[in-house]
């Protein structure tokens, strides 16, 4: 729904599922990455301003089978650790869950704070499709 939403309002379409590392190794795979710029994200060289999207589906967190209290704790401050790890290799990190999703001004507004701006009219692309 995230990307369908990006692409109905002419946002550059990001890049989905690229993997980060650092110095100790394997940091994340992320949702949604858009280059620096608009320009083509290559995977050996990258840009340390590629944005970052995240969607959270609170499952992870509050909704699988056995999950404790502590478990729940663990999982947040990993999930924390990582965002950090991302952050200091220079990638801003934009988070959105369910709610934005259900409130799509909200949503498209994050996208705009975050610096993504539209690259194309979405009326346009309906006329020429």
């Amino acid at each position: 729904m995230s990307r369908a939403f990006m692409l109905l309002w002419g946002f550059p379409e990001p890049q989905l599922q690229c993997e980060y590392h650092d110095a100790l190794g394997f940091v994340a795979r992320t949702d949604f990455t858009w280059a620096a710029l608009n320009h083509v994200i290559d995977a050996e060289a990258r840009s340390a301003r590629e944005r970052i999207g995240q969607f959270d589906g609170w499952g992870k967190y509050f909704g699988g089978r056995g999950v404790s209290g502590a478990e729940t704790i663990e999982v947040i401050k990993r999930e924390k650790r990582r965002e950090n790890r991302l952050l200091a290799l220079g990638h801003p990190v934009l988070r959105w869950d369910w709610q934005d999703l259900e409130r799509p001004a909200q949503f498209r507004a994050k996208l705009l704070s975050f610096g993504l701006e539209p690259t194309r009219s979405a009326a346009i692309d309906r006329k020429c499709a």
